[in-house]
């Protein structure tokens, strides 16, 4: 048989083989690279290590000799580091040697990344584990000139660390770095008058455009300081997590400072685990520039708080009317009657285009009520409009298929996502059978 038609692997071309060795793990990449020559010098293409993520309990379980290979042959392509901790199946000895060895190796070759990330860090572990990978990855964090984006998503890291670790790259790259997220990495911080090493690090970032933090780390000093490191700060996004242990209330006077300072300030405001009234009054101050605000009640209430989430809501439409753009509201274990203030929302909140909700409607018509009103006022601003409420009985059936069938033109759009049932992620309507 004539085999002069074909190409043998060892042949094909070098941007061929690089976007077939795209598809491959990191690992894979670099035994593939041990076939032959051709593939190793493939694998020296810097669009396959611009991005390098090592998950410390899959991927060196048992090639755990490759990773140093990859800090020495590659590291000088990467600008996008993440390191994994997040299922842990080797013993941390382990682990921590591992990490001290890959990160001390990226330091030693004068690594420069852009973008750091660090799932689930192993700080939990025994004091000595932690000690030794501080020391290493804040020996490398002082050397670097580029770094951009920093995220931290954990939450069972001790906060001195996080703290320190921010500390570290604020004097370091303050003046380049852009995004910080941290997400619930502080949250287990006692409320304290200020942080000073965190107020410190803030004054460092002088281009700082992405700030996400959790709710009990703020005060009036933080934002002033923020206001003054910066006038570039655009997505300010805040976790309020299930606890009353925060600091302070942060005043109106705070947040008209940062508002002047950064006029494109859009602040997004996550409450996780709670929505009693008297919680989130002292949050939710006139003049923040909340665009996104999403509420998610959690299974526990607290019986010496009242809940009187109507009032919350009512908040909601009288301070922000003119900025919410999104919307989600997760109150499923809610009875309250708030029917009524879905239809509010979508009346005056001029700007909303995202709205979720996900709780009891204690008569259907009002779904009736808000098409009439979509197809009346000729609305088009919604892009995603979900309800999921719960209940659903035969008559509802009935209401759910006769709105439908009148007003399919909101479900048959693709460039919108409007829907009633469980199945919220779908662009047509939903109903239960």
């Amino acid at each position: 048989m004539a085999t002069s038609g074909l190409v043998r692997w060892d042949q094909l071309p070098i941007l061929v083989l690089t976007k077939v060795l795209n598809y491959l793990q990191l690992m894979d990449r670099l035994v593939a690279g041990k076939v032959c020559q051709s593939w190793l010098k493939a694998l020296d293409s810097p669009s396959l290590w611009r991005t390098v993520s090592i998950h410390f309990d899959r991927d060196v379980f048992v090639l755990n000799e490759l990773l140093i290979e990859i800090a020495n042959r590659y590291g000088h392509y990467t600008t996008k580091l993440e390191l994994d901790w997040s299922n842990p199946q080797i013993h941390y000895i382990f682990q921590r040697d591992l990490g001290v060895s890959f990160i001390s190796t990226l330091n030693q070759n004068k690594v420069q990344i852009e973008e750091l990330t660090l799932k689930e860090f192993g700080f939990h572990y025994r004091w000595t584990f932690r000690h030794r990978m501080n020391v290493v990855l804040n020996q490398f964090l002082r050397c670097q000139n580029n770094l951009r984006l920093f995220r931290m998503i954990n939450e069972h890291v001790r906060p001195n660390d996080v703290l320190r670790l921010v500390n570290v790259i604020a004097q370091s790259c303050g003046h380049v770095l852009r995004k910080v997220d941290l997400g619930n990495a502080l949250k287990k911080v006692q409320p304290v008058h200020s942080i000073p090493r965190l107020i410190e690090s803030i004054s460092c970032m002088s281009v700082l455009t992405d700030l996400s933090i959790n709710y009990n780390v703020l005060s009036d000093a933080v934002l002033q300081t923020m206001a003054s490191a910066t006038n570039g700060l655009i997505n300010f996004n805040i976790i309020v997590s299930d606890t009353m242990s925060w600091n302070d209330p942060l005043s109106e006077k705070a947040w008209q400072q940062l508002k002047n300072s950064c006029p494109n300030l859009q602040v997004f405001l996550k409450i996780e685990n709670f929505c009693h009234f008297e919680e989130l009054v002292p949050i939710l101050t006139p003049n923040i520039p909340l665009r996104r605000f999403h509420l998610y009640s959690g299974r526990n209430w607290d019986q010496r708080i009242i809940r009187d989430l109507r009032s919350s809501i009512s908040l909601l439409i009288n301070h922000y009317s003119s900025t919410l753009v999104d919307l989600i509201i997760n109150v499923k274990n809610n009875r309250e009657m708030l029917d009524d203030l879905i239809l509010e929302l979508i009346d005056k909140c001029v700007k909303l285009e995202d709205l979720k909700f996900n709780g009891i409607l204690r008569d259907f018509e009002i779904i009736r009520e808000i098409f009439e009103y979509f197809k009346a006022k000729n609305v088009t601003k919604f892009k995603t409009f979900n309800l999921n409420p719960r209940s659903i009985n035969s008559r509802n059936r009935e209401i759910v298929r006769e709105i439908m069938i009148d007003h399919k033109e909101y479900f048959n759009r693709d460039d919108l996502n409007y829907s009633i049932g469980e199945n919220a992620g779908q662009t047509v309507l939903y109903y239960y059978l």
